[in-house]
């Protein structure tokens, strides 16, 4: 855990942007957190129609944040390991 930062950096900067292998051209879907200001985001295995394209995405170790940017026009920042799952459920 202690190098999970570290191992983050590394996988971003050699696959992180890369089509087919980082998160370009996957498709996400959100939703709102229960009770919170804030939303959950899901790299779905099997993405429903509502699901938007990932058009950009970016981390900036410093932060500890993922930007992504949709097709559908938003920008997400989140932070990395929290409020963001590749799974089929949520």
């Amino acid at each position: 855990m202690a190098n999970l930062p570290a191992c983050r950096e590394g996988w971003w900067g050699t696959h992180g942007s890369r089509h087919e292998v980082g998160l370009i051209n996957r498709r996400i879907e959100t939703r709102p957190i229960t009770g919170g200001d804030g939303f959950l985001a899901k790299v779905a295995l099997k993405p429903r129609a509502v699901a938007a394209f990932i058009v950009t995405a970016g981390y900036d170790a410093a932060r500890g944040k993922v930007a992504l940017t949709l097709d559908d026009g938003r920008a997400l920042s989140l932070t990395a390991g929290q409020h963001i799952e590749e799974a089929e459920e949520w």
